[in-house]
């Protein structure tokens, strides 16, 4: 579900509503969500809302009358989604936990329910977004990478070959056969793969040009993206226990 960057951001957003009380003007609404991805420049509205069908047809959301005002539509993320958030609320505080132990993390960790929907809320508002989009900008060549369609699974791929066997090259029909497990074409695997060698993050090498070689700007880019992210949550995450102990 969240092969790129772009489904990420639009998922997280949907997803951090769990559990958020509000008004008809804080409530999330598709047209509020096309708002917030038009500020990252992702996502087109029409991608917007083929994105937010797709959601419903498979049971992670539902788009309802709110309540208040049966004008406005309003988008309610389902359990599934909610389980989905979990996970990844996982995959970024446990290695918090493991670099920086403390004990507030536990709130999230054993799933506070007074506590989730403050981290909701304070992990989309305006500073949230701003300190998301500095880090999407650090490197714009690698934002559009895993922008495109499975964009970051591939690199998660390619860095993972290089961690298991401490070699920077690998065949690039290794690559492409990954098109297979995600659902992907071969053609758009090496459309990837000229994306990634035309920014400088992987070569061909070989007599025939078949074996890709990982070169240093990939590395050091993915690490700093990964450190800014792990940095974001745990910025964010002592803002949203500050509310709620003041809370």
């Amino acid at each position: 579900m969240p092969s790129d960057v772009r489904r990420t951001v639009l998922i997280g957003i949907i997803s951090r509503s769990l559990g958020v009380a509000g008004d008809r003007h804080s409530v999330l609404t598709p047209t509020r969500l096309k708002e917030r991805m038009e500020a990252f420049g992702l996502y087109s509205a029409r991608q917007v809302d083929a994105y937010l069908a797709r959601l419903v047809a498979t049971g992670f959301i539902e788009i309802t009358p709110h309540p208040d005002d049966r004008r406005v539509r309003a988008i309610r993320p389902l359990e599934p989604l909610g389980l989905w958030h979990a996970a990844m609320l996982d995959l970024y505080f446990h290695p918090l936990q493991l670099l920086f132990p403390n004990p507030a993390f536990d709130l999230i960790l054993k799933r506070d329910v007074e506590f989730l929907p403050v981290l909701g809320r304070i992990s989309t508002d305006e500073e949230a977004l701003a300190t998301a989009r500095l880090v999407l900008g650090h490197d714009p060549d690698y934002t559009a990478l895993i922008s495109r369609g499975s964009g970051g699974l591939l690199v998660n791929a390619v860095l993972k070959h290089l961690s298991d066997t401490g070699r920077a090259e690998m065949e690039e029909a290794t690559i492409v056969a990954l098109g297979t497990a995600i659902g992907r074409s071969r053609s758009h695997l090496r459309n990837l793969l000229t994306a990634a060698i035309e920014a400088g993050f992987m070569e061909r090498a070989g007599a025939k040009g078949q074996v890709l070689r990982i070169l240093p700007r990939l590395v050091t880019t993915a690490e700093r993206f990964f450190a800014d992210s792990l940095r974001t949550y745990e910025y964010t995450f002592g803002r949203a226990e500050r509310a709620y102990r003041q809370g």
